[in-house]
């Protein structure tokens, strides 16, 4: 989408649109008149009418839109620590940084990782792998 500035100002645009209800004016009057095509008239008037419907809805809607906003919030922000979380976890891997001795198997909480990861949290109840587990693996032969 361009950000053209319009040589139509508001002003103007509601003058155009309030002639296009008026009985005596056909639309194509109104256009040629203004030498404007009738799709842009039609789209001034969509919004108006759009705008208008808006206005007159009261303040719950408002109200309703300002609460999802508070909820949508940091919901928001949570998705973003988990995506930077995961997009390190993943690059860890890439590295091959995907042994134990490299994860902290003996590290307890929520924080635990490649060297490279430290004090990065990957989510609550997240535990590291098992001391056990991991020495049976072909990878991590302590």
């Amino acid at each position: 989408m361009t950000d053209k500035k319009s040589r139509w100002s508001t002003d103007a645009k509601i003058r155009i649109v309030l002639q296009t209800f008026s009985p005596q004016t056909s639309m194509a009057e109104v256009c040629r008149e203004h030498n404007l095509v009738p799709r842009t008239v039609y789209g001034w008037k969509e919004k108006f009418l759009a705008g208008g419907h808006s206005s007159l809805e009261g303040p719950d809607a408002s109200k309703q839109a300002r609460r999802h906003k508070k909820e949508i919030t940091p919901l928001k922000s949570i998705t973003g620590e988990y995506a930077v979380a995961n997009n390190a976890l993943k690059k860890a891997l890439e590295d091959g940084e995907d042994d134990c001795r490299t994860r902290g198997a003996g590290d307890s909480g929520p924080q635990w990782g490649a060297p490279a990861l430290r004090g990065v949290q990957v989510g609550y109840g997240t535990t590291p792998p098992d001391p056990e587990t991991c020495r049976r693996t072909p990878k991590c032969r302590r």
